[in-house]
């Protein structure tokens, strides 16, 4: 039986605009944590958030929320280079802090494919990706709605999507509903 789920959509307004203005230092090119951290913050209520990272690629972000404390964060792409090195580095920003981060909440990378998610229905508190649903629509529609199925199967019931986009909220928002 599949779970019907409504997802609510927020317009958070010309976040696109304030955030082309800014520049970045995120390794991947598109939006940074010193960009993307008071427009992030503002739609986490609690600090205790299991979040999935989607298509994280070379970003930074996960980890950012991680770092601030927002909870346990599964950081996944379907490229297992990209994957690999991530894991690699997270390891060596780890090194020396191993008594610091003891108690933390796990911040994990896997290699997985967003169209096909091997994770239990309602399993995350929040979905965070930049470009991934981009990338997708890029691809084909097909492609983008399997994404965003999959996003709605894994979210639990309440739980917030944070879609970074270039699309237009006109391509973007009738595919969401």
């Amino acid at each position: 039986e599949e779970k019907s789920q409504n997802l609510e959509i927020t317009n958070i307004g010309k976040i696109g605009m304030r955030i082309s203005m800014r520049k970045t230092k995120d390794t991947s090119g598109f939006f940074s944590w010193d960009v993307l951290q008071e427009i992030v913050e503002s739609y986490f209520e609690d600090h205790q958030s299991k979040i999935l990272h989607l298509g994280c690629g070379n970003s930074t972000l996960g980890e950012a929320l991680w770092w601030q404390g927002f909870g346990e964060v599964l950081n996944i792409d379907y490229a297992e280079s990209v994957i690999s090195h991530m894991r690699s580095r997270f390891r060596k920003s780890l090194e020396g802090m191993e008594e610091e981060v003891r108690d933390l909440p796990p911040c994990t990378y896997e290699v997985m494919d967003a169209t096909r998610l091997p994770i239990k229905p309602e399993s995350f508190d929040i979905i965070v990706e930049k470009g991934t649903l981009d990338a997708a629509m890029c691809n084909d529609e097909k492609t983008y709605l399997e994404c965003v199925k999959e996003c709605s199967r894994v979210l639990k019931r309440g739980g917030l999507l944070i879609s970074i986009t270039y699309g237009s909220e006109q391509q973007r928002l009738p595919l969401l509903n």
